[in-house]
């Protein structure tokens, strides 16, 4: 059972270690597929755009669109993901308590029953039940050691001290040889069984020897003679529990920083913790919640709550425990862990959240920049382009119009002289500087001008016009 415990508590552990690694290589397989497909679709639907169609003001509307997109996309599957981590740590928690909480009581429950049947071999072997009354009768020495001999190994596998009481209240073997009195409480314990005929093995509470900071444990049963009724002697295995038992109800097998085991029982109006407590400097026993403290997991474990339980516990703090009763005894045990620990790794999870929402918006900003750079380049470089061509073809035209045979005028619509070919110097008889101080109403004869004023009108309305004169 200890071994299968075992194996579970180390398979929790190292799932729990998979999976804020998983989580991890998650999120940044996430981040690469996620801009790796924004970057398809923006070059995809962007770049094989034609420049002059590809205006910031209409660029910007769909990428805020493409944008939000994929913003709750993510979004919603880290949502998801992050409430299935979240059920997946506190199942975890759950079954590491459980798996813990099993393994613990079924120690404390072996070895009381080991105990217990150390004390029942005693008691229900007719040949040392024999040696043991005849040694009270006349104290032989050869009787006392055959029976030392068999109460040594019992009190050396507990480390406990075993004591056999006559019915009148005397000592008649102890192993070892201790020096310590019974104490009048144990005195009036082994009065009434003999009084009142009792027949059974029992265990009595843990409790302090007297004048003495010694904590300790008896199991007790009656010697009875074969077909006698009236016990003739008692044996009593009294058990320090430091060693074999507290020591190992306060150890926790997984590595954790606020885990521990409470040993409780009720007395009176009070809860008892029956071990010494992580974070109280104080003995067995000397720990005490009052019953009307209803939030108290302790209490909660004493008004029959069981299994896993959310509460406080001696310190106020948050826990999550199980519960679990010891058989045959008055004691519950709880296994306690706080809830800042349990859900630590929540907490990192909420900040994996963050820096991947981060990182993701971050990314996709500046993806969305570069392309967007890349798109203005585009244009930038089409734009060039372009006016390379057109430069080429007004040089072509100038060369063309400069050398022509025909008289070619640039003017402004007020008929301002701005450009003129070689033709019409060479007609005009002016140099270039002269005829573009000129207007066009100059190289117009007299009669002719009116008619040029209507023509410039027309012009300016139509906003395009050819007119040709041959009157100079």
């Amino acid at each position: 059972m200890s071994d299968f415990i075992f194996r579970k508590l180390f398979t929790l552990s190292f799932k729990a270690l998979f999976n804020e690694l998983k989580f991890g290589l998650i999120i940044s397989m996430i981040i690469l597929i996620e801009n790796y497909f924004l970057y398809l679709f923006l070059t995809n639907n962007y770049l094989k755009v034609e420049a002059e169609n590809r205006q910031s003001a209409v660029f910007k509307k769909p990428l805020a669109i493409i944008f939000l997109f994929f913003l709750v996309i993510i979004t919603v599957l880290i949502f998801l993901y992050y409430s299935s981590q979240k059920s997946t740590i506190k199942q975890e928690a759950n079954e590491n308590l459980i798996a813990i909480s099993d393994l613990k009581s079924n120690y404390i429950k072996t070895w009381l029953y080991e105990r217990k049947s150390d004390v029942e071999f005693i008691v229900n072997n007719s040949f040392i039940v024999n040696a043991i009354y005849d040694y009270n009768n006349n104290l032989n020495r050869k009787t006392k050691e055959e029976i030392l001999e068999i109460l040594k190994p019992i009190s050396e596998k507990s480390g406990s001290t075993v004591r056999i009481v006559n019915s009148d209240l005397e000592n008649l073997i102890t192993f070892p040889e201790t020096t310590r009195d019974l104490g009048g409480y144990r005195k009036k314990e082994i009065k009434d069984i003999i009084i009142s005929r009792i027949s059974k093995t029992y265990i009595t509470d843990f409790r302090y020897f007297e004048n003495s900071d010694s904590l300790h444990i008896d199991i007790i049963s009656p010697i009875f003679l074969k077909n006698d009724s009236k016990p003739f002697a008692v044996i009593i295995l009294e058990i320090i529990p430091y060693d074999f038992l507290f020591n190992y109800i306060n150890e926790w097998p997984t590595k954790s920083e606020t885990s521990e085991n409470l040993l409780i029982e009720k007395l009176g109006n009070e809860v008892v913790n029956i071990n010494s407590v992580k974070y109280l400097k104080s003995k067995p026993l000397e720990l005490r919640i009052p019953l009307n403290e209803s939030e108290n997991i302790s209490v909660k474990a004493i008004n029959g709550e069981r299994g896993i339980v959310e509460g406080i516990d001696y310190r106020k703090v948050d826990v999550v425990g199980v519960i679990k009763p010891i058989e045959e005894t008055n004691w519950i045990l709880i296994s306690k862990t706080d809830k800042d620990e349990i859900y630590g790794p929540l907490k990192k999870l909420t900040i994996w959240f963050i820096v991947f929402l981060g990182s993701t918006i971050l990314s996709v900003i500046v993806l969305i920049s570069l392309v967007f750079i890349r798109i203005k380049y585009s244009h930038k470089i089409h734009s060039l382009n372009i006016q390379k061509e057109k430069d080429t073809l007004q040089k072509h035209y100038e060369t063309i119009i400069k050398n022509a045979n025909d008289i070619f005028i640039l003017t402004t619509p007020e008929g301002n002289i701005i450009e003129v070919n070689n033709k019409a110097l060479d007609t005009y008889g002016y140099t270039k500087d002269e005829i573009n101080k000129l207007n066009i109403k100059d190289l117009r004869v007299s009669e002719y001008r009116d008619q040029l004023d209507e023509l410039l009108e027309k012009i300016k309305e139509e906003k395009s016009k050819s007119i040709g004169n041959n009157t100079y």
